[in-house]
């Protein structure tokens, strides 16, 4: 006898959750409507919404609003420089695929950034960035979107006039800072090649590394920040990471290859199996990685010792890892 009565009342209950989100995601769109109107920044009062909504890990599609917002707003007033026309690559190209994909995504587009698994990427007209989420942490897909969307808006806009790696490191500290104060969860390394003439300039936080190859050399490899499991990272819970980050500038010349990849690439070839698939056009350097990267995937774990200098035994052990991987390619 009391069934229609529970029913009633779960109803209820059901729509006064839908009305209070709707009240909520009204309240959302009225700050960020008034922000937006006045190009202002958040008030204190604002922040402290924006970390109520970006804390909760229910609630990353209204966060998503808000970090369009910065991208909209913020990224201009600290970043006021008018983007000018880079010096583009001569050609570029990215693959990716899921730790549990099927088919590897092939892609050449510019002005977006796309995510497979917990990597996220993209590859433009003068520079390309990755971001590898942390997988043992189930946001960090979102977590390493929002770190190259934020940087996919605000690396053309650098300050020209000032040293490039002083707005690198102000740009990769603005994003730092965005993810601390709104408390996001997740976890994410980041890397990052940018062109400004005839000079790369490869930012590292983490364990995704970069190659510049020339005539089937290796003339630059970023350094790997990572010991054992432990590795470099962004995360909300870790405030000034980025002092650790490491800026190299490199000088580039025509022909040479950039690549920049993910651990899941590293982890599973070396980097002279690498090198000997750079070669023709970039897309089919790319596929060819990519094929490679997936046999060795599916592989036993094989591990070589090797003379490195003054070091007698260095050993290095590929294969057999399922992760993500992503790779980019560009040809100045």
């Amino acid at each position: 006898m009391q069934l229609p009565f529970l029913l009633t009342l779960l109803a209820a209950v059901n729509c006064s959750s839908e009305s209070i989100s709707a009240l909520h995601n009204q309240q959302l769109q009225t700050v960020l409507d008034d922000l937006i109107e006045r190009n202002d920044r958040p008030t204190e009062t604002d922040w402290g919404y924006f970390r109520e909504i970006c804390s909760n890990r229910k609630k990353q599609r209204h966060c998503a609003e808000i970090f369009d917002y910065f991208h909209t707003v913020l990224v201009p007033l600290e970043f006021p420089q008018v983007p000018t026309p880079p010096v583009m690559w001569s050609d570029w190209y990215g693959a990716a695929m899921p730790k549990h994909g099927v088919v590897p995504h092939y892609f050449r587009d510019t002005r977006t950034t796309q995510t497979f698994g917990d990597d996220s990427q993209t590859i433009e007209g003068d520079f390309m960035i990755v971001s590898d989420g942390i997988t043992r942490d189930p946001d960090s897909d979102f977590f390493s979107f929002q770190i190259v969307e934020f940087l996919r808006v605000t690396l053309p806009r650098l300050n020209r006039t000032v040293s490039v790696e002083e707005e690198l490191y102000r740009a990769a500290k603005a994003v730092e800072e965005l993810l601390v104060e709104v408390r996001l969860p997740g976890a994410a390394t980041l890397s990052a090649a940018y062109r400004r003439d005839n000079t790369l300039y490869v930012l590292t936080l983490g364990d995704s590394e970069a190659r510049v190859v020339r005539d089937g050399q290796v003339v630059y490899r970023s350094p790997r920040q990572r010991t054992g499991r432990k590795h470099e990272q962004l995360a909300a819970h870790r405030p000034d990471s980025v002092t650790r980050m490491i800026i190299d500038a490199i000088p580039i010349q025509a022909d040479d290859y950039v690549l920049l990849a993910t651990d899941g690439l590293w982890d599973n070839l070396s980097e002279a199996d690498v090198v000997a698939e750079v070669v023709g056009t970039v897309k089919v350097a790319a596929r060819s990685v990519m094929e490679r990267a997936l046999q060795a995937k599916e592989g036993k774990r094989q591990c070589i010792r090797s003379k490195d200098g003054d070091k007698i035994d260095v050993e290095e052990c590929v294969g057999g890892r399922r992760d993500d991987i992503t790779v980019l390619i560009a040809k100045v």
